[in-house]
């Protein structure tokens, strides 16, 4: 987000160019997780990932005065558990090409941001090497501070991976860091302006490659990532494009205004719909796009309607919707474990808007001028309580996703536990550490008849924890756990599975003072870093299971107890048997090598919630008739033609297709015309055309068949290893195609 203006007297800070929302630095702000004591096996930057989100504001003044400052930066400090910084004015090349300090106005304006910075909130820090209008280099810091220069000669038109240019970038952002000491850094403010562009994108991507490795050398525990728009990141020329980029960040950060939708689509986005769903959808989508954790970098809803005649655009707003927004996204923020929240303004500008001078284009700043939650005579809108419920919002790890066209809210497929880990004697119950007891308790059940463990424990300054081995195989097939808890005392606690050879992988839960039940996926749990091998969850191979506590390493002190209902494992054989599920059922004729049989699933569907994801105009459900034969899941993709592509895509856990040559699966549509089937992996992504018609018909594509994606070129070899998403396309609507497509796809294997 960027204003353009011009303060009458003396240079302004831009909204879009000086930020403050938020700091900590790396020690300040959140849990410190130290790693020494892994009995639990968790890693630091994992369990960060699934902490409890940050809410924050940008400190940007409602009017030109000290005293306007000073109110901001208090009602932001007082309000928020995040400070940020947000510079996108300009860049000072001819210092950092140079190796030589900040301009001095500069460096006197960031010393004084700094002190304001409270010890006690995380930072977050914004920087780009792009100007205003996301797609060139910024220009130059003058020696005035809120003054800008000309980009230097000698790189004024080189490009974002010229070595100057990332040499002197890279000098600015550890500046920064030294001076501001973020948590998390931004290299990239909005960057999707560049992905427009193949070569411009290679050639950020570069620049943010060479910045991040140096980066992190020197400031290990610096998370590192960019931002993009939201509502341009749903096109899927961006998205596709910007993937490899995002795998390899720290978090993905989202600048998300939903009423801005018109303003987006006159770049050619997508549109965002009709509020809810303008919200909903797209926040749905992301959390389907990628599995690194999400920050809102910035975001807002106004609540006024808005008029650019210049542009031609109308946006609709106002309180109730805002307050709805505002509702919502604190919920979606928790439950899908956002890193945290940017509300980029707390209160109107309204004031400062009439003190802008007249000049060529000054209302596109009424875009933002009533996104605050406090109007400009600092009076609270109805979703400044919303806002600060975040305070008081109990995490739910596995609350419904919001529904969006073609999925269902509710997992209606839910399999019968096979396997429970219950608590009929204290031998059942787990082996504690640290201090800590577990017994059994059948007074304090969830419900008659059932015996709950209660886990008691002191906290000592380190972490708590209580395990339990698992029969070998008891959890074949299975993929979920599900079980009920509940908690003394407020916060989250880790749940880990380890598997036979030792890797370890975790989530976190937060029970309240009354039972929840807690229904994870096993997708849904988080590899430990510090033991990791494939990163798969092997469901056959869990030998063991544990709980625990890490307050006590936050300073937490007392007693805590925590009550957990018998424990289920979904789908998986019972303890005593084989331990070995069944095999997954290929389609007839399957794929077999001279070794006899050997394709294996890679997606089976077998619940709502193992189907692809799909564009905003689509959806997916599952097939439950026609399949091309027994035992064979199938689903149906179906969406209208618009103007645009249409498409599903599937998360694939990397390293299930080594050693594989082809992918195998069965398709068939009710409109006889080609779809692409696209494969990513490690970024690069490689394609084929597949004839479909109206009967099911048998796919069976070598690798070495597949084209490789020009835009996202980098080796022009297709290895199986590292495939990590699979999307089906279809380009009609950019033809002209009207009406709706229904596509049915089996199950899909790896040979």
């Amino acid at each position: 987000m960027t204003f353009d203006f011009i303060r009458h007297d003396r240079p302004v800070r831009r909204a879009g160019h000086l930020l403050v929302t938020g700091r900590g630095g790396t020690s300040r702000g959140r849990r410190r997780i130290t790693l020494g004591l892994l009995a639990a096996g968790f890693g630091l930057y994992a369990l960060a990932s699934w902490a409890e989100p940050k809410f924050g504001f940008t400190p940007f003044p409602y009017d030109y005065t000290p005293e306007s400052e000073s109110r901001t930066n208090t009602l932001v400090v007082q309000n928020s558990n995040i400070y940020a910084l947000h510079f996108d004015q300009c860049v000072p090349w001819k210092q950092m090409l140079a190796n030589r300090p900040m301009p001095p106005d500069w460096a006197r304006n960031w010393r004084r941001m700094a002190a304001q910075i409270p010890s006690d909130h995380t930072m977050y820090l914004a920087l780009t090497p792009t100007g205003t209008d996301r797609e060139t280099l910024a220009p130059g810091c003058a020696d005035k501070e809120g003054e800008t220069t000309s980009v230097p000669g000698e790189i004024r038109n080189a490009p974002f991976d010229d070595p100057r240019v990332m040499h002197a970038f890279t000098n600015y952002a550890r500046a920064a860091i030294r001076r501001f000491k973020p948590d998390y850094i931004n290299l990239g403010i909005e960057i999707d302006g560049l992905a427009r562009s193949g070569r411009k994108w290679r050639q950020f991507s570069e620049l943010f490659d060479h910045a991040r490795t140096a980066l992190k050398r020197e400031f290990p525990n610096l998370r590192v990532g960019v931002s993009f728009t939201l509502q341009s990141l749903l096109a899927p020329r961006i998205h596709r494009r910007v993937k490899g980029l995002v795998e390899k960040s720290d978090y993905l950060g989202l600048s998300f205004y939903p009423y801005g939708s018109p303003f987006g689509e006159k770049f050619g986005y997508p549109s965002l719909g009709n509020p809810p769903d303008s919200w909903r959808k797209p926040l749905a989508w992301v959390r389907s796009y990628t599995t690194r954790p999400i920050a809102i970098t910035e975001t807002g809803y106004t609540t006024r309607n808005i008029e650019l005649s210049d542009y031609g655009l109308k946006m609709t707003g106002n309180e109730a919707l805002q307050k709805a927004y505002v509702h919502e996204l604190v919920r979606i923020a928790k439950r899908d474990h956002y890193l945290f929240v940017i509300w980029f303004l707390a209160i109107d500008y309204d004031k400062l808007y009439g003190k802008m001078p007249d000049v060529p284009g000054k209302d596109v700043n009424l875009l933002w001028r009533n996104i605050g939650l406090l109007d400009g005579n600092l009076r609270p809108k109805p979703a400044w309580k919303e806002w600060q419920a975040f305070r008081n919002i109990r995490s739910v790890t596995q609350a419904p996703p919001l529904a969006v066209e073609g999925e269902t809210a509710v997992d209606s497929m839910r399999p019968s536990s096979s396997y429970v880990l219950g608590f009929r004697s204290t031998g059942d119950v787990f082996h504690c550490g640290g201090g800590g007891q577990a017994t059994i308790d059948p007074d304090a059940a969830r419900r008659s008849g059932e015996v709950a463990m209660r886990w008691t424990f002191e906290y000592r300054g380190g972490w708590q924890w209580c395990q339990r081995a698992l029969s070998a195989g008891v959890a074949a097939g299975a993929s979920r756990v599900r079980f009920w808890a509940k908690s003394d005392t407020d916060g989250a606690i880790a749940v880990g599975l380890k598997e036979r050879g030792g890797e370890g992988f975790f989530t976190l839960v937060e029970p309240g003072d009354d039972w929840e039940e807690f229904d994870i996926a096993l997708s849904r749990f988080g590899v430990d870093g510090e033991n990791a091998q494939d990163g798969k969850l092997d469901a056959a191979a869990i030998s063991e299971m544990t709980i625990s506590d890490g307050a006590g390493a936050d300073g937490a002190t007392g007693t805590r107890r925590i009550w957990i209902s018998p424990i289920e494992f979904l789908g998986a054989a019972r303890e005593g048997s084989a331990g070995v599920a069944p095999p997954l059922a290929p389609p007839a004729d399957r794929p077999s090598g001279a070794a006899g049989p050997r394709a294996r699933a890679a997606i089976r569907f077998t619940d709502e919630g193992s189907l692809f994801k799909c564009g905003p105009n689509g959806g997916a459900s599952l097939e439950r008739g026609d399949t091309p034969g027994a035992g064979v899941s199938a689903m149906r993709w179906h969406f209208e033609y618009t103007h645009d592509w249409q498409w599903c895509l599937k998360e694939v856990q990397r390293g299930l297709a080594s050693g594989a040559s082809s992918i195998s699966f069965w398709v068939k549509s009710d409109t006889e015309d080609d779809v692409i089937l696209s494969i990513d992996e490690d970024g690069e992504g490689h394609f084929s055309m597949i004839s479909v018609g109206t009967a099911w018909r048998k796919v069976e594509l070598p690798f070495d068949r597949f084209s490789v994606d020009e835009e996202k070129r980098k080796d022009g070899r297709l290895d199986p290893a590292n495939i990590d998403q699979i999307l089906f396309a279809d380009g009609a609507g950019r033809d002209g195609a009207t009406g709706a497509r229904a596509i049915w796809i089996s199950d899909i294997y790896f040979r």
